[in-house]
Parts: structure tokens; C-alpha cells; sequence
């Protein structure tokens, strides 16, 4: 009985040495790519400023003055210092717009993923791992949902569900779940076929515990890589969407919407009203995109020497 406990101890031992040792080579991997964490300082930044906009947007981001609209900011001297970035076109502050927008575009990426990544895990694990008709019909309902362009995709939902902030995460959630079950989807086909499944099976293991323990821990690479990127893609779809008018409705400050009631005002000389939420925009998903990257090289371990 000692000896076993013993062995027991000595087993946990490893295991936790091994995981540490993979997380040091995963962190290492990730700072040695300079583009990766150029990223993860934007997106972390970002993530600052969405958690502490109160305090650092300089004014009240949804106060209206007609006498200061379409304002320029600090470019223009001293006496325009109150608004940094300029006014838009109903006179409220466009640095503290754009801070408070940061709040909402990023919410509504992160959960629009969120949303998709549990859905796209349940759908892909269930038909690869099974297969045979459930594998077939579940397939064919994610074919069904390709067959769409995304953005139509996402205005045909939000026409069902109403306009709304809400109602924009759950419409590109949906779109970006047969994208998920895809890669997941993948990753199974190939876990599944494994040695150590087979040997667990062999063993007795339930299904379930196959898949929590085995399945779902091994296809977690590929699916963080790809949510990273869709957070991306989920903030310009909710940009595309405020553009539309389907997004966050007025007056809650949201990039697309604020590029979209202020592009009109381009070529009148209010420039810095459509420029500076299309940089918020730009930044965000530049961020996303370059974390996403250095993620995919981190976890891939045909990568580390």
C-alpha cells in the first residue's frame, strides 16, 4: 500500500514537471516573437483602458453641444485642449467616445467568440467523436450555415432578433460557430485515431471521460489559436454591423457607428471624426491578429527547439 502511494506521488510529480516544463516552452516561444507581443501589449492596453474608461475618458462621452460640433482637437492649439481628438457632429467628446467604444467593441467580440467556441466545441466533439449519422446530420446543418456570406448571415439574424447590442453578439456568435465546429472538428478526427484513446477504451473509460480528460484538452491548441483570430473578425462584423445601424443603438458609443454617422463629414474638413474610430478599429483587430499568430507558432510544437 505504501509503495503504491509511493508510485502514485511520485507520478503526480512528473506529470506537474512536464506541464510546467510545457508552459515555460509555450511562454517562452510566445516572447521570442516580437510581433506577437506587439500584440499582446495592444490588446492588453486595450483591455486596460475598456476596464478603467470612467476614469479615463476626459469628458461625459454622451453630453451633446452644438456649439463646439465637429470641433478639431489638441492640433489646433491651446484653446481646443478640452477635446483631444475633436468633437463629432452633435459636439460630444470623441477621445471619450472612442475610450467607452473600446468597452463595447471589445465586449462584443470576446463574448460573439465565446459564444461561438462553445457552441462550434459541442457541435465538433460530438460529431467527430461519434461519427456515422450524427457526424453526417450535424455536418450538414454547419454546410447549411456556409452557404451564407457572413455578413448577410449576421443582418438575416439580426432582422429576426431586432437591433441591438445583445442581439449582435448572438448573431455573429452564430456566425462563427460552423467555423469553430470546423476546427474542432479537425483536431478530433485526428485525436480520436491515437494510441492512448484506444488504450483507454481498452481500459473501459466512458465516453465522457474520454472526452473531458483526453479529447477536449488536446484540441484546445487549435481552438484558442482561431478564437484569437475571431475575436478579430467578430469586432469588425459588430463594426460592420453599427455601420449598418443593427449594431449598439444610439447614443451608446460604438466604433462602427461612429464611422458610419461621420463619414459624411469627410470631405467638409471634419476628418478627425471618421479617422479616429477607423484606428480604433484597425488597432484592435492589427492586435488580435498578431497575438492570434504568435499563439499558432507558440503551440505548435514542430516549432521549438
Amino acid at each position: 500500500m505504501f509503495c503504491t502511494l509511493i508510485l502514485i506521488l511520485a507520478s503526480g510529480i512528473a506529470d506537474m514537471k512536464k506541464q510546467s516544463s510545457a508552459f515555460s516552452d509555450f511562454f517562452y516561444m510566445l516572447r521570442k516573437n516580437k510581433s506577437a507581443m506587439v500584440g499582446l501589449i495592444i490588446i492588453l492596453t486595450m483591455v486596460i483602458v475598456a476596464l478603467l474608461a470612467p476614469y479615463l475618458a476626459p469628458n461625459n462621452p454622451l453630453q451633446r453641444s452644438l456649439s463646439t460640433r465637429l470641433k478639431p482637437g489638441f492640433w489646433a492649439g491651446k484653446d481646443y485642449a478640452k477635446y483631444p481628438l475633436g468633437t463629432d457632429y452633435l459636439g460630444r467628446c470623441l477621445l471619450s467616445r472612442i475610450i467607452w467604444g473600446t468597452r463595447t467593441s471589445l465586449s462584443v467580440g470576446f463574448i460573439a467568440v465565446l459564444i461561438s467556441t462553445v457552441f462550434g466545441l459541442l457541435l465538433g466533439v460530438i460529431g467527430a467523436y461519434y461519427g456515422k449519422w450524427i457526424d453526417t446530420l450535424l455536418m450538414r446543418i454547419v454546410d447549411i450555415l456556409f452557404a451564407f456570406p457572413s455578413i448577410l448571415l449576421s443582418i438575416t439574424i439580426m432582422a429576426a432578433l431586432g437591433a441591438g447590442l445583445e442581439k449582435a453578439m448572438i448573431a455573429i456568435g452564430i456566425v462563427y460557430t460552423p467555423q469553430m465546429a470546423r476546427v474542432v472538428r479537425s483536431a478530433v478526427l485526428v485525436i480520436k485515431e491515437m494510441d492512448y484513446i484506444e488504450a483507454e477504451k481498452a481500459l473501459g473509460a466512458s465516453h465522457s471521460r474520454i472526452i473531458w480528460h483526453h479529447i477536449l484538452p488536446n484540441a484546445l491548441a487549435p481552438v484558442i489559436v482561431y478564437s484569437t483570430l475571431s475575436v478579430a473578425g467578430a469586432i469588425l462584423d459588430a463594426a460592420a454591423l453599427g455601420f449598418l445601424g443593427l449594431g449598439a443603438l444610439p447614443p451608446t458609443p460604438e466604433w462602427g457607428s461612429m464611422l458610419s454617422n461621420s463619414r459624411q463629414f469627410l470631405m467638409s474638413g471634419a476628418w478627425w471624426a471618421a479617422t479616429f474610430p477607423g484606428l480604433a478599429i484597425m488597432f484592435a483587430v492589427l492586435g488580435l491578429n498578431l497575438l492570434g499568430d504568435g499563439l499558432r507558432d507558440a503551440l505548435d510544437p514542430r516549432l521549438r527547439v
